[in-house]
């Protein structure tokens, strides 16, 4: 189980984000999606094999459109105005990577989709086609071999440089609509063939059901954002709660309670600052904030609380 001290490396969709970002708003330190979102196996095995590699950027899959530079190997959150520019972010993203998996306790991978696109005159699976006109890429569904070597490879060269590093692999909730209800649904349970046969087969690699959870527990329109695709907040924390009490360690899930608590106190927003039973709140909360210190770094907090002293 995850502990508080562990430090997490979370790739994938963007439900990896979210559980990204949630552990940090709990005060895990997790780096998140350093190329954006990547929502195929193989986009994500060729980002960590390159990163791990230290391997040049590839030159071939490097395109324009108007007056933005992007690279077909990453999401358009590394593009740039610049061939320059764009090769900086690039190669910070790798450096991120690289040092993030060698220190990490946990890697979460989320798997998007199994279907993916192939540039037809380079003959490679892209990440993202950055709004390219689709007659340059031929549409496919990844086979079980094909996605389940790539979840292998990952894992294998990530314990090259970090032999005890912990897998969590989960499929991600999100529906992939635009390629129909059947295809979406095959793509995931592809995908989710693939996670069991790895897990068991791979020490000290999980499987957390994220999807399961939003099919199974959250059937009804209501847990979906306005698009039918995204689950909504209250669905986003129904998943996240299921997270902490499956895959967080007892004395962890105390912390999260207690600072949830504390989040709470920090955000309160008084009619009038100024006054005594607010100065009291303060200064309590403050108090509070002190017993958790030995925990947590609480100083951004305890600026946050002190500007309010009068």
């Amino acid at each position: 189980m995850i502990e508080h001290n562990q430090t997490i490396f979370s790739i994938g969709s963007c439900f990896s984000d979210m559980i990204a970002a949630k552990l940090e708003s709990y005060k895990w330190s997790v780096v998140s999606n350093p190329f954006g979102t990547l929502y195929d196996p193989v986009s994500i095995e060729r980002n960590i094999v390159n990163s791990i590699d230290k391997a040049p950027i590839s030159d071939s899959l490097l395109s324009q459109r108007d007056d933005i530079y992007f690279h077909f190997y990453y999401h358009s959150d590394l593009s740039a105005l610049s061939l320059p520019t764009l090769a900086q972010h690039i190669e910070r993203a790798h450096d991120i990577t690289s040092t993030a998996l060698l220190k990490a306790h946990w890697a979460v991978i989320t798997l998007g989709s199994a279907m993916v696109y192939k540039h037809i005159s380079h003959n490679e699976v892209v990440a993202n086609c950055h709004k390219v006109p689709q007659n340059e890429f031929e549409k496919h569904m990844l086979n079980l071999r094909k996605v389940k070597s790539s979840l292998q490879n990952t894992i294998n060269k990530v314990r090259t440089i970090n032999p005890d590093i912990k897998f969590l692999l989960t499929v991600s909730p999100v529906r992939h609509l635009r390629y129909g209800m059947e295809q979406n649904m095959l793509s995931k349970a592809i995908l989710r063939l693939a996670c069991e046969e790895i897990t068991s087969t791979n020490g000290n690699t999980i499987y957390f059901p994220s999807f399961e959870i939003m099919m199974d527990e959250l059937r009804d329109y209501q847990y979906y954002k306005a698009d039918k695709v995204h689950p909504n907040e209250v669905a986003e924390n129904h998943i996240w709660n299921e997270f902490v009490r499956t895959m967080i360690a007892p004395e962890a899930r105390l912390f999260i309670e207690q600072w949830g608590h504390m989040r709470k106190a920090l955000a309160h927003k008084p009619m009038h600052s100024g006054s005594n039973a607010h100065q009291r709140f303060i200064k309590e909360t403050l108090k509070k904030l002190d017993e958790l210190s030995s925990q947590v770094d609480v100083s951004t907090e305890r600026r946050q609380l002190e500007s309010q002293l009068i």
